[in-house]
């Protein structure tokens, strides 16, 4: 437990002795930009259980988001992974807020990656690491990410904008 205190410790300090590089105003203000950034990933994250979760209660039947489904197009594995009364089920409860499939299609669209995409879904090279690379997409809940993700970014904003302020009260204090 020691070592993983020290490590946080030597990142805190790394991290702040580069954010003083910079004015503690513009420090404070991308702290505050950080946590509102994770607050956002949160509420997404969260929002896309809860539309799992009425298109369960509509259809009943659970579609799992992995990341994977960012990056490749998910009809294909809903094929594999459902019956196609299943499918027909999820397909009729479709309702553009609460069916999270119409989100996942509507952010596949616009993929910024799709040398990426086409890797992962037929890859010339580097097989071994499209194997690796694929599970870890699948096994990987989208919400969860999305929630971890938020939690980190709002927590690295509070800790910057903490510490740019105390930094601001003393500038304040020493005029």
């Amino acid at each position: 437990m020691g070592i993983i205190v020290d490590k946080i410790t030597a990142m805190k300090r790394q991290l702040m002795a580069y954010a003083r590089k910079f004015p503690a105003q513009i420090t404070f203000l991308f702290g505050l930009f950080l946590l509102f950034l994770g607050g956002l990933l949160t509420l997404a994250g969260g929002y896309l259980i809860v539309s799992q979760l009425v298109l369960w209660l509509k259809s009943g039947v659970w579609v799992s988001i992995p990341l994977l489904y960012l990056f490749t197009d998910p009809l294909p594995l809903l094929v594999e992974q459902f019956t196609v009364d299943e499918l027909q089920r999820v397909v009729d409860a479709d309702g553009r807020f609460s069916n999270p499939l119409h989100y996942i299609h509507t952010l596949r669209t616009c993929t910024l990656v799709p040398s990426f995409s086409s890797w992962l879904v037929q890859p010339e090279e580097w097989v071994g690491v499209q194997v690796l690379v694929r599970w870890t997409l699948e096994v990987l809940s989208t919400s969860f990410t999305m929630i971890t993700l938020g939690i980190i970014t709002s927590g690295l904003g509070m800790f910057l904008s903490a510490e740019a302020e105390d930094e601001l009260n003393e500038l304040e204090k020493g005029e």
